[in-house]
């Protein structure tokens, strides 16, 4: 079969798909379901732009996520996935808080955390300065779940990247680093101050 831009396309393999993020990137190349390929710019930042594009979107697969999901053997849906690992990033924190930050209203938050607090992931207390509220925090078991998803993660990147020379690993790893520092906003803040 031969796409619009004249690229023969592979046939599906359902087999390769979840287990191989690899194998499926080149899929959906081949489908032409990949974001196209952005046009040369010579600026730094125009130059972390596409790639920051390109991160996102290859980490927000679904098969990338499920991947990751099922070798950490994490049977929670990954929208409560996230909120667990928010919610570790945050500490002790309001309900409220969450719902802010995913933009979401409150009606939203509640039954995830409920299904988070049910597989005993996190615990619900009072708020030392408002006993009319509670906050959420994560526990042992939440922190081993964590744990073993950002594990995951870091194996299909070590596998991505095997073919690279370690020097450049380092390298590409510290600016990365530098770069996430800078554009972390608060815990419970949904973006950055913008200057």
């Amino acid at each position: 079969m031969t796409s619009a831009t004249g690229s023969t396309a592979r046939p599906n393999r359902p087999t390769s798909k979840e287990s191989n993020p690899n194998e499926a990137q080149r899929q959906s190349h081949a489908a032409g379901t990949e974001v196209d390929r952005f046009p040369p710019v010579e600026s730094p930042a125009g130059q972390l732009e596409q790639a920051l594009s390109t991160l996102v979107h290859w980490s927000t697969r679904r098969e990338v996520q499920t991947e990751t999901m099922r070798r950490a053997r994490c049977t929670l849906p990954l929208a409560s996935a996230s909120l667990l690992s928010r919610i570790r990033v945050c500490g002790p924190v309001h309900p409220s808080q969450l719902a802010t930050f995913y933009a979401v209203d409150n009606s939203t938050i509640t039954p995830r955390l409920q299904r988070l607090e049910r597989d005993a992931l996190i615990a619900r207390h009072a708020d030392p300065e408002d006993g009319r509220a509670s906050l959420v925090r994560i526990t042992p078991a939440g922190e081993k779940l964590c744990k073993g998803l950002h594990a995951a993660r870091r194996a299909i990147l070590e596998q991505l990247l095997a073919d690279w020379p370690a020097e450049d690993q380092l390298r590409v790893a510290a600016a990365a680093s530098q770069l996430a520092d800078r554009l972390e906003p608060s815990p419970t803040q949904r973006t950055p101050d913008l200057p």
